[in-house]
């Protein structure tokens, strides 16, 4: 049994201290360890007296997918927890049409902040979206309002009328209520697991204090060195000021993701900063590698080719995601897969998502049989699938896409929606020259390239990219998941790859920020440490494309 864990077993309900500590660097089991701990809380305490909360849905979810006995109402972001708490009120983000018809000039869109887009980016946003953040951050630092600057406390007393007249609470105000009038956490846990604590800000640290002092015992998991979400109110310094027991504190040293040559670059890298939580951290015993590469974000060229060669799987990263732009496009034009498995809502990363209809064209390729799947004719629910891309004009028969539509609706959700259809029917619907044209491209591996020339307009560009990879490294590339991920810096943490390729630059207001304050300077530092420490394997320095760039 580990100190930790015997500390725990033997500690809880024994001590005025009831916070215990996992510090965990990149890449060494924070996850796996609390599904252990959060186990054997369950073995003791029973499956819902356990609760398991992050700051992200993701991670949560992550977490408790893995096979851990946790009553699912237990596991969720502390936001999930405390509306629970509170029942369920009309939130105010969700009534912002009627906020605007009242505040002119300060109109916003009701777009949910994108963390993951990089800090600050003000792209799409109002003024009134930048105050209502502004004003946000400053309540989860828990800063008296006299103390705002002018212009946001103006905002924030509008809008505090305005909910006030109606009912409503905000996210935000979520946990102040909980803060102040909820003294137990929902369900009543007798222990609370809290993943990636160090994004909590100083309101959301209070709040899971407060709930923790009605436990047995509650955990914070956490790397300060991993705080990036500063500007949403996460405050490291915030984190580390209860003062508790050494020996209520566990880390985990042992690195099972970095090499040696990436964890000597990333350690002296974040060892720059003006604020660290000292703690042991050990790479894996692998050389690893450390590269530098003459791309820059605005002529990717040189890496996109490199990724494109690799055997395992690579992951571009950038500060913000305008700079990723012209790397989708080379990796489009190349015909290289990609994807961003965390932020599917993002269509412009997950370019993939998209390739389902145009499988079920390609089913009777016989590249693509298989012992289960055998090559065959397309089944009723293939041809419904994929005759919704195509023009009728010079591939269907006068009233045969129709017909498609029709037998659509009587076999959906039926078991004839598997059946494969007959030649007899197919001919009904196809025209003889398109059939033949089908069977051949099917045939001689060009049927990725037909599908594309007789689509509709608004998929054409789409089914290209899906033909380039194709004609690049086979239609069996379409089945497979994406070697390649694109995405922020933001949007990596909790994700690794063997290569990891980062450009180094940074926008507007990131730039300011690594001009400014130590502390400014540390949230940067820190966002490119997480990028760099996602590398198994091997990582790669881009060149900066502007003046505005950090200096590795």
């Amino acid at each position: 049994m580990n100190v930790m864990s015997h500390s725990i077993e033997d500690r809880a309900g024994h001590t005025e201290h009831k916070e215990f500590r996992i510090v965990g660097p990149p890449g060494c089991g924070k996850s796996t360890t609390i599904r252990h701990w959060a186990s054997r809380a369950v073995d003791r305490y029973g499956s819902d007296r356990v609760m398991v909360t992050s700051f992200s849905r993701a991670a949560a979810q992550e977490i408790a997918s893995r096979g851990l006995a946790v009553n699912r109402d237990m596991v969720g972001t502390l936001h999930s927890m405390a509306l629970r708490s509170i029942g369920r009120p009309t939130i105010a983000e969700t009534k912002i049409a009627e906020w605007n018809e009242t505040h002119r000039a300060y109109q916003m869109t009701g777009a949910a902040p994108d963390v993951n887009a990089g800090a600050r980016q003000s792209e799409g946003k109002t003024a009134g979206d930048k105050l209502m953040e502004q004003a946000q951050r400053f309540r989860k630092l828990m800063v008296p309002i006299e103390r705002w600057p002018d212009h946001v406390r103006a905002f924030e007393v509008r809008w505090r009328a305005w909910k006030q007249e109606h009912e409503y609470i905000d996210f935000t105000g979520m946990l102040e209520v909980a803060l102040a009038e909820i003294p137990r956490a929902p369900g009543n846990p007798s222990v609370m697991f809290v993943d990636e604590a160090q994004d909590l800000g100083v309101l959301e640290l209070a709040l899971v204090r407060s709930w923790m002092q009605k436990t047995e015992f509650g955990v914070l998991v956490f790397d300060t060195d991993q705080t990036i979400f500063a500007f949403t109110g996460a405050s490291p310094e915030a984190l580390l000021a209860e003062e508790i027991p050494p020996e209520n504190v566990r880390v985990l040293s042992q690195s099972y993701r970095i090499p040696r040559k990436v964890h000597e670059f990333a350690v002296k890298w974040i060892e720059q900063s003006s604020f660290r939580y000292p703690s042991a951290y050990n790479p894996r015993e692998e050389e690893g590698e450390l590269d530098r590469i003459a791309s820059t974000y605005r002529n990717p060229t040189a890496l996109v080719a490199d990724a494109a060669k690799q055997d395992g799987t690579s992951m571009i990263l950038a500060a913000c995601a305008y700079m990723l732009s012209p790397t989708i496009k080379a990796l489009r034009a190349r015909g290289i897969p990609f994807h961003n498995p965390g932020q599917t809502k993002n269509g412009g990363w997950n370019p993939m998502r998209g390739v389902t209809k145009l499988l079920a064209f390609l089913a009777p390729d016989p590249k693509l049989a298989t012992k289960d799947k055998p090559n065959r004719l397309w089944t009723y629910g293939e041809v419904a699938a994929w005759a919704t891309l195509l023009r009728a004009s010079g591939v269907f028969k006068r009233g045969g896409k129709a017909q498609v539509g029709r037998t659509r609706d009587e076999v959906k959700g039926t078991d004839r929606a598997g059946q494969a259809m007959t030649v007899a029917e197919i001919s009904d619907i196809i025209e003889p020259d398109a059939l033949a044209e089908i069977t051949e491209a099917l045939t001689n591996g060009t049927a990725t390239a037909w599908f594309a020339a007789h689509a509709l307009p608004q998929h054409i560009k789409r089914l290209r990219y899906y033909d380039a990879i194709a004609r690049r490294v086979g239609v069996e590339a379409l089945t497979q998941e994406p070697r390649v991920t694109v995405g922020t810096l933001h949007s990596s943490k909790g994700t690794e790859a063997d290569t990891v390729y980062i450009y180094p630059d940074l926008s507007q207001s990131g730039m300011q920020e690594w001009r400014g304050s130590p502390t400014q300077r540390d949230t940067v530092r820190r966002l490119y440490y997480v990028g760099a420490t996602r590398a198994r394997h091997r990582l790669v320095l881009a060149r900066s494309a502007t003046p505005m760039t950090i200096k590795w």
